[in-house]
């Protein structure tokens, strides 16, 4: 049995290649090259315990070695499934050869058909050729070889889509490790497609847009429509280009007669995480928005509403989805923007799902238009800004909604000039003394 931190060395016979293989542990999995490999050392280094993986990595022309040194492996490592994962283009290597090796090793295989990337916790297969895409097969010892898609695991949406390109309207549907991008049959796919973030319980249907006009709504809902119901009503619909996706949803949503769930950025893939982002015009990310999805409604219902969130402040206590406590008096409700401080007592579970008019900043919306502030509410801001993220932080803007006396403009005016953040008071905001001037 191979432990972690061995190194196992295989040398081939004399009359061929004198080159020897090593396998060695990178994190919770294994590794044979024959040469330094950075990219396969970082990808076995991100793959988790479960399954055991080998990360096959050489140079090698002749395979003959190559696989001398995975059956050594697969016969030694002593588990009861392995996955392969093929950094080389062996393409005289058949299913066969990996179903008899199972049947020897008495050892199930997970084998990718092609090279593989891995986008958040998902292994997608590529085939050898341009656009190609791979597939993942399961050899069980004396059973039948299954193709079980190209990604791994496997989502549970897997069956409801096509391995290869299809044309659905006046757009094609690409596979791509997140789930399916719908775009323009005669254009490249952008390449962030590639980098979103798979759900493995809920399809990703990601959108292109080419000069700021996304796929239609009706081609989008064309789409959705081939889905069956359990898998249709999980979606997600993301688009790549930081637009309104709000309008744009309900729009999806009305021409498929059935609510749809958009999000508010992009999911993308940050090691084994996902962190959904926004994105700029020029396509930059910016940051990560509190207020990551929400469900738009068909016709005849309610508007679009919050689905999910993440906490400005995640030790303050919650009042309902996407609404915290702050102190007694006020409740912090999250936005699509940013966040808004507003009074206890006007408690309600609504949530704001504007579209992000400038995705660059972040508002800290503080009280209503009409409503006098206390003074003490500048503490409690001071407080919550003290507990954002430095990425987030840099980009506030303070907006004060509800009227402000001197002092507590005196207040803000420092809070926020100390952090170097930005401002906006608007003039209805300001409240003077009897026989001052106005601000």
């Amino acid at each position: 049995m191979i432990r972690s931190g061995e190194a196992h060395h295989w040398s081939a016979p004399s009359d061929r290649s004198a080159t020897a293989l090593v396998a060695r542990r990178v994190g919770s999995a294994f590794l044979i090259e024959d040469r330094l490999d950075a990219t396969s050392e970082e990808l076995a280094a991100s793959l988790p315990a479960v399954p055991v993986s080998l990360v096959v990595a050489t140079t090698i022309s002749g395979e003959d070695d190559v696989l001398r040194a995975v059956a050594r492996f697969v016969s030694d490592v002593g588990v009861p499934v392995v996955r392969i994962v093929r950094m080389f283009a062996g393409t005289s290597i058949t299913a066969t050869w990996w179903q008899d090796l199972a049947d020897r090793s008495g050892v199930e295989l997970i084998v990718s058909s092609g090279r593989v990337e891995l986008v958040g916790e998902t292994m997608y297969t590529r085939g050898d050729g341009p656009g190609d895409v791979g597939s993942w097969l399961r050899c069980r010892p004396h059973r039948a070889i299954e193709d079980i898609g190209p990604r791994h695991p496997v989502p549970l949406w897997h069956a409801a889509v096509l391995d290869r390109p299809e044309s659905v309207g006046g757009v094609v549907a690409r596979p791509v490790a997140a789930g399916v991008l719908l775009g323009d049959p005669d254009l490249a796919p952008v390449h962030l497609a590639g980098a979103v973030a798979a759900d493995l319980e809920r399809l990703t249907v990601v959108v292109e847009a080419r000069c700021g006009i996304p796929v239609s709504a009706h081609d989008v809902a064309a789409f959705l429509a081939r889905l069956p119901v359990a898998v249709r009503s999980e979606v997600r619909l993301v688009r790549i280009d930081g637009a309104d996706v709000v309008a744009w949803g309900e729009a999806v949503a009305c021409a498929l007669g059935e609510d749809v769930t958009t999000v508010l950025g992009v999911p993308l893939a940050s090691g084994a995480e996902e962190r959904v982002v926004l994105l700029d015009p020029s396509g930059c990310r910016t940051w990560e928005p509190y207020l990551q999805e929400v469900r738009c409604h068909a016709v005849g219902s309610k508007g679009a509403t919050g689905h999910r969130w993440r906490s400005p402040v995640p030790h303050l206590p919650a009042l309902g989805p996407g609404i915290a406590q702050v102190g007694e008096d006020w409740m912090l409700v999250t936005m699509s923007s940013g966040m808004w401080l507003r009074p206890a007592r006007r408690f309600t579970e609504w949530t704001p799902t504007g579209a992000v008019s400038d995705p660059t900043i972040v508002v800290v919306a503080v009280g209503e238009p009409g409503l006098s502030l206390p003074d003490g509410v500048w503490l409690e801001v001071s407080a919550i800004l003290d507990h954002l993220e430095p990425a987030v932080l840099r980009r506030v803007v303070v907006s004060v909604l509800g009227t402000v006396t001197e002092a507590g403009l005196a207040a803000v005016t420092e809070i926020t000039a100390r952090r170097d953040i930005g401002l906006r008071v608007g003039r209805a905001a300001r409240r003077t003394r009897p026989g001052t001037r106005a601000l």
